[in-house]
């Protein structure tokens, strides 16, 4: 179950930054970035979005299979 707890906690906390990736992309400070760095901006947010995938899918599978022992 503290398995399950960290998990959801570090989904959390990657969605927080997920989100504040996307709300910087669209600032004046994005802006001033070079095209390079702003590619591999855009190339950590997808990266951080499938590894929220796979954390998403940790979690119900945990849930699934305990419900499935109970």
């Amino acid at each position: 179950m503290k398995e399950l707890i960290n998990l959801r906690k570090e989904k959390m906390e990657l969605f927080g930054k997920i989100r504040k990736l996307e709300k910087f992309r669209g600032s004046a400070e994005w802006e001033k970035l070079s095209v390079a760095h702003k590619q591999l901006l855009d190339i950590q947010l997808q990266s951080m979005k499938t590894y929220l995938e796979c954390l998403i899918g940790r979690v119900l599978d945990i849930e699934t299979n305990s419900k499935e022992e109970n």
